[in-house]
């Protein structure tokens, strides 16, 4: 080899056609780059969201949501946007009560369940009144996301032990 020795990751260009060298150089980039990319879409988390409103259907701005895992007592706030709208994004899953407060209106509670990947909605209905009442409800999970195209569910160990091969 001419006194000169490749190494098993290095390119010798003097034993390759022309033009082979940068292509394989590319090669290489591209293989790098998607295996990042495999690598950062793993997710072990989801997102809940939803919106604030009244019994009237008008949006409540700045009401204030605090979520707490029932498990762990992880605890995040957020607060409406002038839409109503809010979001818990890149929650750990688990169980969570979600508490809604805003002023002139009765708090409520409402519980969610966080699986991976899954985009939840729980949607809060505020009713006049004092800070002292709290409604307590109850949501549940929809496979059809009304926040964007996706579909999605969790499948159980039951689910598979129980699909034929």
């Amino acid at each position: 080899m001419n006194g000169k020795e490749c190494g098993v990751f290095a390119i010798c260009s003097n034993h390759l056609p022309r033009g082979a060298s940068a292509y394989l150089r590319a090669l290489m980039l591209c293989v790098v780059l998607v295996s990042g990319y495999e690598m950062s879409a793993q997710v072990n988390t989801g997102t809940l969201s939803g919106q604030v409103t009244d019994v009237t259907s008008a949006v409540i701005p700045n009401a204030q949501l605090t979520i707490r895992d029932n498990n762990t007592g992880y605890t995040r706030e957020v607060k409406t946007d002038g839409d109503g709208n809010y979001s818990f994004p890149d929650l750990p899953i688990g169980h969570y009560t979600i508490t809604v407060e805003a002023s002139g209106f009765g708090s409520q509670r409402g519980t969610a369940t966080i699986n991976v990947g899954v985009r939840s909605r729980s949607d809060f209905q505020l009713h006049v009144g004092s800070t002292g009442q709290t409604v307590e409800v109850s949501a549940s999970e929809s496979a059809l996301s009304r926040d964007d195209a996706s579909i999605g569910s969790v499948v159980t160990q039951e689910t598979i032990k129980d699909t034929p091969l």
